[in-house]
């Protein structure tokens, strides 16, 4: 894939992914969503931010360490920015049901953080195996390609099970009137797909970018 092509791909990714946001900030906006500090409490909600804080920090640490040998920093800190963009796809589709946000979408959040993390480690870890069996001198668009092709197999199956899992909850949930299941599993099912998509087509894409340019 030439880095034009790349760029392209990322450019219609941000203006599908911007526009799904921009419109769900809208109707968030117009339609009042806000979180429930009532019901979950604000000491609850403080020490929740602070724990994302310090975990956002470790996920960067950890990726530096685990991938030095591919530079694992820039990767943590786009897996940071692919992980904001997974929570948002998956908070804005809360919007239509007018609901605040509860302690239910935590639950969604911890489960897009495992996705979100667990499909980028894949990629980055497969990038790094092709590197070393190629070799250092293979154009990184070549070996980044080979390795997304060796790992989809894993994260689209991964996906493809969870999202199915959660698609027939949201079915159960709609025959049973449970609308807190409903509140659940929606989040959590676009969670899943925007986890999917943005570890193939933004995460592992912008790190490319980032390597290529600091190469020059």
């Amino acid at each position: 894939m030439k880095n034009t092509d790349m760029l392209g791909k990322i450019k219609r990714f941000f203006v599908l992914s911007g526009a799904v946001l921009l419109i769900g900030l809208v109707c968030s906006i117009l339609f009042k969503i806000k979180c429930d500090a009532a019901y979950m409490g604000t000491e609850f909600l403080i020490r929740s931010a602070v724990s994302a804080v310090l975990a956002m920090v470790f996920i960067v640490i950890f990726f530096a360490i685990r991938f030095q040998k591919i530079d694992g920093l820039p990767a943590g800190v786009i897996t940071i920015f692919a992980l904001i963009h997974n929570l948002a796809i998956a908070y804005f589709t809360l919007v239509p049901f007018r609901k605040p946000v509860g302690g239910s979408f935590l639950v969604v959040a911890l489960v897009i953080l495992c996705f979100t993390l667990g499909e980028t480690a894949v990629l980055f870890d497969q990038i790094s195996e092709t590197k070393k069996h190629l070799g250092a001198k293979t154009p990184l668009t070549d070996i980044v390609n080979q390795s997304a092709a060796q790992a989809k197999t894993r994260i689209w199956g991964a996906a493809m099970i969870a999202g199915f899992t959660a698609a027939a909850v949201i079915i159960i949930a709609i025959v049973f009137k449970q609308n807190n299941l409903i509140l659940l599993a929606v989040p959590l099912l676009t969670g899943i797909i925007a986890s999917t998509y943005s570890a193939v087509c933004l995460t592992v894409p912008l790190w490319t970018m980032w390597q290529t340019r600091n190469a020059k």
